[in-house]
């Protein structure tokens, strides 16, 4: 698909839509990198035990704290502001997506798996971002709430079923 085709299709959808569907996008792209994930563990008895996990041993209130409320608006202004806004160009969207997500995905070297997750996330984000200006809505706090409630519900599931 096109992404002068994704332009029109999301900008005749309002913003709760919007945010429902990068949301799940983001859990898409979960999905997908913990099938990548398995494989690591299957194949090259990769470890993803609690140390490598990031916050694994803080208390609910600063990891709901920390990736719920500052990690989406500090990495939303690093990685999708600053970045797309001072390399965007239509005719080069696709490198500025991969770039973002890249340096997004980076910063998350817990384990290469996190990377991996991250940086598939990262490639939502960025279009979310990107397509939140088209829509002349503000980019950097659409995008920031799309990305604190991943985390949000990442940490609930966390919780809930992983007992973490």
């Amino acid at each position: 698909m096109k992404l002068d085709h994704l332009f029109k299709k999301t900008n005749n959808i309002n913003v709760y839509q919007f945010v429902t569907l990068f949301l799940f996008l983001t859990f898409f792209a979960s999905i997908f990198t913990g099938i990548i994930n398995i494989l690591l563990i299957h194949f090259f008895n990769y470890d993803l035990s609690p140390a490598t996990r990031p916050f694994s041993n803080t208390s609910v209130f600063s990891k709901l704290l920390v990736t719920v409320l500052f990690a989406p608006i500090l990495e939303t202004f690093i990685f999708q502001h600053l970045i797309i806004s001072a390399f965007y160009s239509k005719k080069n969207l696709k490198f500025i997506v991969f770039i973002s997500a890249l340096l997004f995905g980076l910063s998350h070297f817990y384990n290469l798996a996190y990377v991996i997750n991250t940086f598939f996330t990262g490639i939502v984000l960025a279009l979310s971002y990107i397509l939140w200006n088209y829509k002349k809505i503000n980019a950097f706090w659409g995008t920031a709430i799309i990305h604190s409630l991943h985390n949000m519900l990442v940490i609930l599931i966390e919780i809930l079923f992983l007992k973490l």
